[in-house]
C-alpha cells in the first residue's frame, strides 16, 4: 500500500513532465540533490537555485545546517517525513524551468486531464471514494472549494448565498462532505464514500501541507460547472504548477 501511494504521489506531481525533454540531465544530478538534502541535520532539505545550496529548516530549527533549536517553539510534527526520506529516490522530483509557465494548458483548459485520471486511479486504489459518474474540481485550499460549493448550491437569483449549518435542516438541504482525513493512515475505510459533493486534500494524503492543493468530486454537472466558474473567477484556475 505504501509503495502504491509513493508511486501515485510521484505521478501526481510529475504528470506532465517527460524526462526525455531534459537535455543532458543524468541520474547523478538526482543523487547530488538528495545527498545535499542530508547535510541539513536531516531536518528538511537544501535549495538548489544555481548558486550555493541553502538549508530550509523545519519548524523549531534554525542555523546554517538546521541544527539549532528555537527556544519556546511549538513543534508541528510531520509524521510522514521519515517515509519520504526512506523513499527519496522514488519520490524525487525534477522539473524543467520552462514547463508550465503560462496559465493554461495547450488545449486552453485550466486543469490537467492527466492529473484527473491519476486522482481517479488513486481513489480506486485506496478504495475511499467513488469517482465514476462524477466530475472533479481543483482548488487552492479548502476555503476556496467550500466557497465555490456554497456558491454553486445557492438558489439561482438569490440575493445571498446559501446558509451554512452544522446540521441538515429541511428537505432542500444539501450536504458538503469534508473528507480530508478519509485516508487509511488516519481512519478505517469500511467502504468508499459515494456522496453528491466530496472534498479531499493532497496535504493529508502525503503530509505536504504547503501544497494547498484540494479537489472536489461532484456528481451534478450543473453544480460542477458553477464551482469551476467560481474558481476560475476567483484565482483563474488552481495551482497550475501542481496540475
Amino acid at each position: 500500500m505504501r509503495r502504491s501511494v509513493s508511486t501515485l504521489y510521484s505521478s501526481f506531481t510529475n504528470i506532465r513532465f517527460k524526462i526525455t525533454q531534459l537535455p543532458n540531465m543524468e541520474k547523478q544530478n538526482m543523487s547530488l540533490k538528495y545527498e545535499l538534502c542530508l547535510d541539513c541535520s536531516a531536518l528538511d532539505g537544501s535549495v538548489l537555485d544555481g548558486g550555493k545550496p541553502v538549508c530550509e529548516c523545519n519548524a523549531c530549527h534554525t542555523g546554517p545546517d538546521c541544527s539549532q533549536l528555537v527556544p519556546d517553539c511549538v513543534w508541528k510534527p510531520m509524521f510522514l517525513e521519515p517515509f519520504w526520506k526512506q523513499n527519496a529516490a522514488n519520490s524525487a522530483i525534477m522539473v524543467a524551468g520552462w514547463l508550465q509557465m503560462g496559465y493554461e494548458f495547450e488545449d486552453g483548459s485550466l486543469t490537467s486531464n492527466e492529473l484527473e485520471k491519476v486522482i481517479r486511479k488513486l481513489h480506486a486504489t485506496v478504495g475511499n471514494a467513488v469517482t465514476d459518474g462524477g466530475y472533479i474540481v481543483f482548488g487552492a485550499g479548502l476555503t476556496q472549494l467550500l466557497n465555490a460549493a456554497v456558491h454553486a448550491l445557492s438558489s439561482d437569483g438569490s440575493s445571498s448565498p446559501a446558509m451554512v449549518t452544522a446540521m441538515l435542516r429541511g428537505s432542500n438541504a444539501k450536504q458538503i462532505h469534508d473528507l480530508a482525513y478519509y485516508w487509511p493512515h488516519y481512519t478505517a475505510i469500511p467502504s468508499p464514500m459515494d456522496e453528491d459533493l466530496m472534498i479531499f486534500t493532497f496535504s493529508k494524503l502525503t503530509d505536504h501541507a504547503g501544497s494547498r492543493f484540494w479537489w472536489a468530486i461532484v456528481k451534478d454537472r450543473v453544480v460542477y460547472e458553477r464551482m469551476v466558474n467560481y474558481v476560475d473567477l476567483n484565482t483563474y484556475g488552481a495551482l497550475e504548477k501542481l496540475n
